[in-house]
C-alpha cells in the first residue's frame, strides 16, 4: 500500500436558479469552457455523452498554456452530481502522468442552487521541499480573476433573466 498525498481545494456558491438550469452547464463537460475558468476546448472522444465512462479531450489551462488531457465520467447522478478524471499525460518519456479529479454537486434550495466545487489535486509530482510553499498558497492566495463558480453564476442567472423577457423563449 502507498501513500498518495493529494490537496483537496473546496469552493461554493449559491446561484439564483434552478438546479435543472445549473444542470445543463455542468453536467455536460462538452460545456464547461463556457464558464470554467482553466477549460479550453474539449471533445467527446468515446462513448456517449453523459454517461459514466464517457471520455472527453479537454484542454487545461496550466499556468500560461493550455495542455491537453484526457477526462473521464468517474460518478454521476443527474441534476445532482458530477465527477471526472483528467489526465495529464507524462511531460517526459517513462515520467509520471497527473490526473487530478474534479466534481460539481448541486443542491436544490427551491428558487436557488448551491453548487459545490471540489478540486482533488495529487501532490506526488510537487517536488517535496515545495509542497509547504504550494500548499500555503492555494490555502490562503488569492485568485486572480473571477473565479469558476462566479462565472457560472452569472452565466445561468443572465440566461435566466433572458428567458423572461417578453417574446424570448
Amino acid at each position: 500500500m502507498s501513500w498518495n498525498p493529494h490537496m483537496k481545494l473546496k469552493d461554493q456558491i449559491v446561484i439564483d436558479a434552478t438546479s435543472d438550469r445549473v444542470w445543463r452547464y455542468v453536467g455536460s463537460p462538452d460545456r464547461w469552457p463556457l464558464f470554467h475558468v482553466k477549460a479550453g476546448q474539449c471533445r467527446r472522444v468515446r462513448s456517449p455523452g453523459g454517461i459514466i465512462g464517457a471520455e472527453y479531450d479537454m484542454d487545461f489551462r496550466l499556468g500560461s498554456k493550455f495542455s491537453a488531457t484526457r477526462c473521464e465520467i468517474l460518478d454521476l447522478r443527474v441534476g445532482r452530481l458530477i465527477r471526472l478524471r483528467s489526465t495529464l499525460p507524462a511531460r517526459r518519456e517513462g515520467g509520471p502522468s497527473i490526473a487530478a479529479c474534479i466534481s460539481y454537486e448541486l443542491e436544490d434550495l427551491g428558487r436557488a442552487t448551491r453548487v459545490r466545487e471540489l478540486l482533488d489535486l495529487p501532490i506526488d509530482g510537487i517536488p517535496l521541499l515545495l509542497r509547504p510553499l504550494v500548499w500555503f498558497l492555494l490555502r490562503f492566495g488569492k485568485p486572480k480573476g473571477e473565479s469558476s463558480l462566479v462565472r457560472l453564476k452569472r452565466l445561468v442567472e443572465k440566461r435566466d433573466a433572458t428567458a423572461l423577457l417578453p417574446g424570448a423563449g
